[in-house]
């Protein structure tokens, strides 16, 4: 009904089912999240407003989960309280990117190492700030497509380089597209769901040899937003979002095929 939740579930394939696991520390939406190697991470996200403010309150906290303890801790603070921004992974770090801090929508790439002890460095900016984009690693590069800037859905796809600190605009996406999720399955990325401000029929797959997108049906018509989903040996896992109401949904999609 509009409320923001604290559940976890971990989806288990070979049985089909989904099990409840320890609850974040507080109800929170609109946050990001990504795994590095057996750890979750969680970063910022919005808190119910108050009854007698309409603004929402937003979060600062970067959040851990550790499988083995089921347990969840606070392992460090944001550069600033942000919702709708987009948390990514590679094998050395995590990467905080764009995201709306309640006034302004941000163009921030923020890079967080773990194990380290120099907390968040600011490692690049994208081309427009926004919120509710899509982020994906690939081959020790980050992609970032789309996205909500205040006013419209973005067709950008961008690509950052941490080793040289280098953002270069590739190709963009046939169809602006707000409140997606992009996902690499091991040899596309895939960018799934938008219509945020205007309605999308398609889902689209980026061709990394190529620069060039291509369409294929969406599940669902008119907008799919907001929406989780991860990618693993040409396999697609979509869950839930938001399609005219609040979904249950999970589907799996066979994106590539390799002989």
């Amino acid at each position: 009904d509009g409320a923001a939740l604290d559940t976890v579930q971990f989806f288990d394939e070979q049985s089909s089912r989904c099990m409840t696991l320890a609850p974040l520390p507080a109800p929170l939406a609109n946050l990001a999240a990504a795994t590095m190697g057996t750890m979750l991470y969680v970063a910022g996200g919005s808190y119910q407003a108050p009854a007698w403010t309409e603004a929402p309150v937003l979060s600062d906290q970067l959040l851990q989960y550790e499988a083995g303890f089921d347990t969840w801790t606070v392992v460090n603070k944001l550069p600033y309280a942000v919702a709708g921004a987009g948390l990514v992974a590679d094998d050395t770090a995590i990467y905080l990117v764009g995201g709306w801090d309640g006034q302004n929508m941000r163009d921030e790439i923020w890079r967080y190492t773990p194990w380290s002890q120099v907390g968040w460095e600011l490692v690049g900016h994208l081309a427009k700030g926004r919120a509710f984009l899509g982020a994906a690693a690939v081959r020790g590069d980050l992609y970032i497509a789309g996205g909500y800037d205040g006013e419209r859905e973005i067709e950008l796809l961008e690509r950052f380089t941490p080793t040289t600190g280098e953002v270069q605009e590739l190709g963009p996406m046939t169809t602006p597209r707000g409140g997606l999720a992009l996902v690499y399955d091991g040899v596309a990325l895939y960018a799934i769901g938008g219509g945020w401000t205007q309605p999308v029929v398609n889902l689209e797959r980026y061709d990394l040899a190529t620069n060039a997108w291509s369409n294929f049906p969406s599940p669902f018509q008119g907008e799919w937003r907001n929406l989780a989903a991860a990618g693993r040996d040409g396999h697609i896992y979509m869950t839930g979002g938001w399609a005219g109401d609040y979904l249950d949904t999970h589907l799996e999609f066979q994106s590539s095929f390799r002989a």
